[in-house]
């Protein structure tokens, strides 16, 4: 009956242990699993801004390849990134993709509304033309306020 007591002790202990490392490898595999994970927390989709420079930040979980605008950008160990990113006026769509070892990927897309600020300059109004007296150059370019085009020029006739 002893033998019998330890050969079923020896076995549930090789059960346990094999139940252990099971456990262990399904917690430690769960990144590969679960593929790449794409977070960026400063921006929205469908955001209006009057910056022409965009803050683009986050974290790319599981990620070995990183791109915004098929543009490759680095992440450290941790996943996280930062990157600056100039926007053109109107609309603009940025995409942001990654890649992890395994081919899995993820993509983001977000679209942008770039209004600029405009500052209002007066425009100060322009005296108008003088009529040109003829020189001894040229004494054909007299000319009358009439004769100008409307921007300052001067319209001479030869």
């Amino acid at each position: 009956m002893r033998a019998t007591f330890k050969h079923r002790l020896g076995i549930t202990l090789v059960i346990v242990l094999f139940i252990l490392i099971g456990y262990y490898a399904f917690a430690r595999s769960a990144a590969v699993r679960q593929g790449v994970t794409l977070t960026v927390a400063s921006i929205t989709d469908g955001e209006t801004v009057t910056d022409g420079t965009l803050h683009v930040a986050g974290t790319a979980k599981n990620a070995t390849r990183l791109s915004l605008n098929d543009g490759p950008i680095l992440i450290d160990q941790e996943g996280a990134f930062n990157e600056q990113l100039l926007l053109l006026p109107g609309y603009n769509i940025i995409t942001l993709k990654a890649e992890d070892r395994f081919g899995k990927k993820a993509q983001k897309i977000f679209r942008v509304l770039y209004t600029p600020l405009t500052t209002d300059i007066p425009i100060q109004e322009q005296a108008p033309a003088e009529p040109v007296t003829p020189s001894s150059n040229n004494p054909s370019a007299e000319t009358t306020p009439s004769q100008t085009d409307g921007t300052g020029s001067i319209i001479i006739n030869n």
